[in-house]
Parts: C-alpha cells; structure tokens; sequence
C-alpha cells in the first residue's frame, strides 16, 4: 500500500536530464518559514540579509496536470484606510480596488508562473477611525504591519481569507523618520516571507500609487507564498531575469512575466502543499463574496475606462494630468504628469509606470490600437483565440542503448500561438 515515483535527476545548476533515475516513496518537502519585509519606492529592497538560503531536497514529487482541479485559490481580505479614502474622494473606492485587483488576477494568470493560481477578493473593508488614526501616528513599516496583522488576526474568521492587505497612501518608512520625503520613507510594500494561511503573519501593507499599484500586490502576495527576489542568491542557478520579483520596479516590459526562478519556487511550494488552506474552492454563493468577484471578472484593463488623465489624477492627485506636449519616447511608455496650473515642461513627474493596458494608443478608420505591457498594439491581435493542438514533435532518442528504455514525443496547444 505504498505509491512510488521514478523519475530522473534534475540538476537545477545546469537545467539538463541525466540518465540517472531516482525512485523514492511520496514525502512532502519540509521547509522553514522565512521572512522577507521588501522596500523601496519603485525599488524593492530586503531590509536585512538575516533570513537563510532555502534548502530543497533532491528529491521531487510527481509533477501535478495544470487542470482546473488542480487551480490553487488564494483568498484575499482588501483593507483601505482614510489616507486611500480622502485621496480618492472624487472616485468610487470600491471600483478603483476592483480594478487593481482585477490586473493582479492578470498577472497571476500569465502562462510564466507555470501553475494554476486564481486570486480571490472576498472581503472588502474600510477600516475604522481608530486603527486609521493609529496608522497615521506610525512612522515605521514594520510596526505598521504589526499593527496590521494583528487586527486582521481579530477579525478573521477562521477560514474566511487566506491572506490580507492593507492599501495606504502613509509614507512606509524602513526606520523611525520625521522627513517622510527622504530615502528612509520610499517603501512600496512590506509583508513577511513565506507566511500565507498563517492566521497570525499572512498579511502585507501595500502603498498606493495609482493604477501600478497592482504590481506591487502581486509582488507582495509571492513573498507571502515564499517567493524571493529575482536577484537573491536563492536564484542564483536560473537565468538572470528581472521581472515581477525584481528588486526595481522599472516598468520594463520583464514587469508582466514571472521569472523562471519564481515559477520554479511556486511550483516546489504548491507541490509540497505547504499551503493547504489554498485548496479550498471557494463557495461562489457564499455571502462573503458580496459580488466582488463577478464586478472584478467583468471588468477590462485599467486604461478601457480610465484615460491618461485619469491614470495621472490616481497616481499624483486630482490636481494632476497627463503632460501632453512633453515629448518622452513610444506611446505606451512612461506615464508623465504634472500640476494642471502649470504649463511648463520641467514640471512633468513619472512613477516610471507605463500607460495602463487598454489605454488608446491610435486610432484608424479600421482599428482602434491600445497598449499592452507596454507596446501599442492593434485590438485585433489582442482578440482572444480557442487555440488548438500542434503536430505531435518527432520522436526524442533513447535514454538507453539496450534494454528497457524511454522515447518521447509532445505537442503543445500552440495553434495558432
């Protein structure tokens, strides 16, 4: 009554099969929780280096179909304090969040993170004028999150979310600071390391910046699953990319793709079930939903409804728009604005974000273009298409000269790409 696997040995330094197999009864991978605060404003940076290397056994289970029965589904609370309230005092809070919250179930749903993970709003809360008043006198990231954990801890029934977020316009500071203007005060998100479905520590604090904020929720969510930064040394061994758990936001066009280093860590983590409270299918009529989530799929990219002076007015404030005269490079690229009272040219800022997806970029008697992850791209291609089965590849050589032995031969649904 015992399952075994063969499979062969992966080597991680040099990403080839060797002949060698290995046949092993099924464990489940043991890995300790580490915790990782990130910081930086459009930089995130780890505030120390004391967290340890993980260490993965050999040893690997059967890789999972990436079927719907197989989807890992994270449930999220969304917090906002009064600092997001006043801010956005001309918008509807709720909608704005939905948006955000619908381009971060874009980014996990992106063929790169190589796993099935669907990304769940069940509860949307305002907090109170106490705790909101109480964030406002906190001057250090790492005790807001304290704070924050802790409130989310009292309000969580159990199994009700997976994980929190605290969205906020307050200045997160990585040490005790009374100028929030300086390098001390440029944090973006904080959360701890690898702590999702821990009812005590699976919560992140999340500084709003406009519609790119959704960039930073995506990130902090993968360091609550144990995700590390694209360049820690955990990565060493993988291809030195730069995408969504880059230690820069610089809105390249890597910002969209998940590296192959976190597609690798998703994959030990989900397979190893260190989560178990993601295995839950959420209950689609139940009251927590609140309709969150039919708003949210419906919805389309942030720039179908919200044009370049809108994503200006979210970003900087309502007293900002979109430097029309300035001449900075393709369509799509950096979003610049600047105080509608002034006219001059050296007054246009950027937060380096792009113009959002779904922004018109050009208009002809035939087609409308709009941007994606960075470029102006015709609506015709962006069409989605039912894709079907390539040819089946040749046949691969055999891993043995004599006796027993394996020949493979795959196809992809890559037609058309």
């Amino acid at each position: 009554n015992t399952e075994y696997f063969i499979e062969p040995k992966y080597q991680i330094n040099n990403t080839t099969w060797n002949f060698e197999h290995m046949l092993y009864t099924y464990n489940n991978l043991l890995l300790s929780t580490n915790h990782c605060p990130v910081d930086g404003r459009l930089n995130f940076e780890e505030k120390d280096d004391t967290h340890h290397h993980i260490q993965l056994s050999n040893t690997r289970k059967r890789r999972k179909l990436n079927f719907d029965r197989t989807a890992k589904h994270v449930e999220i609370l969304i917090a906002y304090d009064d600092s997001i309230k006043e801010f956005h005092s001309d918008i509807d809070i709720r909608s704005y969040i939905l948006t955000l919250f619908s381009y971060v179930s874009h980014l996990y749903s992106d063929a790169s993170i190589g796993n099935n993970i669907k990304i769940w709003l069940v509860k949307l809360v305002e907090l109170g004028k106490d705790l909101s008043n109480e964030i406002k006198l906190t001057d250090n990231a790492a005790d807001l999150l304290s704070k924050f954990c802790k409130w989310q801890r009292n309000y969580n029934i159990p199994g009700t979310y997976d994980a929190a977020v605290l969205l906020t316009r307050i200045p997160l500071c990585n040490k005790h600071s009374k100028n929030t203007t300086d390098s001390k005060c440029d944090t973006l998100g904080i959360t701890e390391l690898g702590t999702m479905c821990n009812l005590t520590s699976n919560c992140a604090i999340v500084r709003d910046n406009g519609f790119a904020t959704a960039f930073t929720i995506a990130h902090e969510i993968a360091h609550l699953f144990g995700i590390r930064h694209d360049n820690d040394k955990a990565c060493l061994n993988f291809n030195k990319e730069q995408n969504l758990m880059a230690t820069s936001l610089t809105f390249d066009h890597n910002h969209y793709k998940w590296s192959n280093c976190s597609r690798f860590y998703f994959t030990q983590y989900l397979e190893s079930d260190r989560y178990p409270c993601l295995n839950n299918i959420p209950d689609y009529k139940s009251s927590l939903f609140e309709g969150l989530n039919d708003e949210q799929n419906a919805r389309e990219f942030p720039g179908h409804f919200n044009d370049l002076d809108e994503q200006c007015h979210r970003a900087f404030g309502i007293q900002f728009e979109y430097c029309k005269d300035l001449s900075h490079g393709p369509k799509c690229t950096r979003l610049y604005c600047r105080e509608i009272l002034s006219h001059s040219l050296s007054s246009c800022i950027t937060n380096h974000a792009h113009w959002s997806d779904g922004t018109i970029c050009a208009e002809t008697k035939n087609d409308t273009k709009r941007c994606f992850h960075g470029h102006c791209r015709s609506t015709l291609d962006l069409k989605a298409i039912h894709g079907n089965w390539g040819e089946w590849s040749s046949w691969s050589t055999c891993t043995r000269t004599c006796g027993s032995a394996v020949q493979k031969s795959q196809r992809f649904c890559d037609n058309p790409k």
